[in-house]
């Protein structure tokens, strides 16, 4: 066999292979028998008639098709081991010439990307912010502890006010009927917490305990239930308890409540706070200082992205997706409706982020290579360890998952990202 590759922008190239004529010989003989099997002639049993015969019930075109068929993939190994090319994607196949003595075909191929770094990019520099916590910042955090440590009070009187807790029954109507869905009795609905359609919870506010009120609303357009989108309906209620927010009061028996370890005063749970919240930016400006420098160091690179990687990692990203939404009881299509999006519009704003990863990933790679990074036997196992506690599986199913190799190259790209934030230090 004859072989070329020619290498072509955006990291593709066309494989030309010609095969020589005693192997397209032998191609074209084993596909004849191929066919000759299911070749039926009047007067003989299926596979037992003369040779002559099937040769004139089976056209040379067949022939010829089928024993390209045959030759295809000993070509294309060949092929690849003679150019020394590896491919990352299946290839397109495009015959060039097809005659009884010649069979010439091209394989189009996309291969890994060359990538050059920028020649600084081990004396990047990153810097942490310095972490500032201010006295709000502090009464923020003490609020959203009080709002843990609420209680209900029954109201004995008075009316339903924003923010109030009540006890309803509902009943929907559309005209005369009640709508599916549209009724509950003994629901509890916080005022002001946006759980209903809009209208319904403010014409609650006034309501007295035990009283009952007519709420004449619009359903919105874009409501997900097509049969209610923008419809007129009444919904009956009757409101059997009114209760309000008790917050405890900030003092050092609150701070006692919250049993927190060495806090006992309220000006000793202030400090933990504080320090609590002092660790998490430091962590915070910890991260973004070093994307900011994985970013530069990216940015910096001179790399041609194949399209097939970018459309393979969107395709990732949007499985992804779309098992997040079922993890919280959603629906995709009904999603791609609320948002009056196709699956064109959602993959076209999943793919910049697609070529954001994959040219991360490549880059790191990279760098993995001229420093010499690799993974050993033990990193890998003790990878494989690291998933299986991360996912609560057993080891055996982790390694099922995913192979040797893969766990390889992800924990090449760990170290390549170690380093260079260790060097930019």
């Amino acid at each position: 066999m004859l072989s070329t590759w020619t290498k072509k922008e955006n990291s593709t190239g066309t494989l030309n292979v010609t095969i020589n004529e005693d192997a397209w010989k032998d191609a074209q003989k084993r596909a004849f028998k191929k066919l000759a099997k299911d070749v039926e002639v009047p007067g003989f049993r299926k596979g037992k008639a003369p040779e002559a015969m099937v040769k004139k019930a089976i056209s040379e075109q067949s022939i010829l098709m089928e024993a390209v068929n045959e030759a295809l993939q000993e070509m294309y190994t060949f092929a690849l081991d003679q150019e020394k090319v590896v491919p990352i994607a299946q290839p397109e196949v495009a015959i060039q010439s097809l005659t009884a003595n010649e069979l010439v075909v091209d394989f189009n191929i996309t291969v890994s990307p060359e990538v050059t770094l920028a020649q600084d990019y081990k004396t990047l520099s990153f810097k942490p912010k310095q972490v500032r916590v201010t006295a709000k910042e502090i009464d923020e955090e003490l609020e959203k502890l009080q709002k843990d440590y609420l209680e209900w009070e029954l109201k004995e009187e008075g009316e339903v006010e924003n923010g109030d807790k009540i006890i309803l029954d509902y009943a929907g109507y559309k005209g005369e009927e009640a709508f599916e869905g549209g009724s509950q009795e003994n629901a509890e609905l916080e005022i002001g917490s946006g759980s209903f359609i809009p209208g319904f919870e403010e014409q609650l506010i006034g309501v007295k305990s035990g009283e009952s009120k007519d709420l004449n609303l619009t359903f919105p357009q874009d409501y997900p239930a097509e049969e209610l989108k923008g419809a007129d309906v009444v919904f009956k209620t009757t409101v059997h308890e009114i209760r309000k927010k008790v917050l405890p009061e900030l003092n050092d028996d609150f701070a006692k409540l919250v049993n927190e370890e060495n806090v006992t005063t309220l000006d000793e749970l202030k400090a933990s706070i504080k320090a609590r919240l002092t660790e998490t930016k430091k962590a915070e400006n910890l991260n973004e200082s070093e994307n900011l420098l994985l970013d530069a160091v990216v940015d910096g690179a001179t790399v041609e992205i194949p399209q097939v990687l970018i459309d393979s990692e969107a395709k990732q990203m949007l499985d992804e997706f779309k098992q997040r939404l079922s993890q919280q009881g959603l629906n995709y299509d009904l999603y791609k409706q609320l948002v009056q999006q196709s699956d064109e519009d959602v993959f076209a704003q999943i793919t910049p982020d697609a070529t954001k990863r994959v040219k991360l990933r490549l880059v790191l790679d990279q760098v993995a290579k001229q420093e010499n990074l690799e993974a050993s036997d033990e990193d890998v196992e003790k990878e494989y360890q690291t998933i299986s506690e991360m996912y609560g599986l057993e080891l055996d199913q982790i390694k099922q998952m995913a192979t040797p190799e893969d766990i390889a190259y992800d924990v090449r790209l760990k170290k390549a990202r170690e380093s260079l934030l260790e060097q930019n230090k």
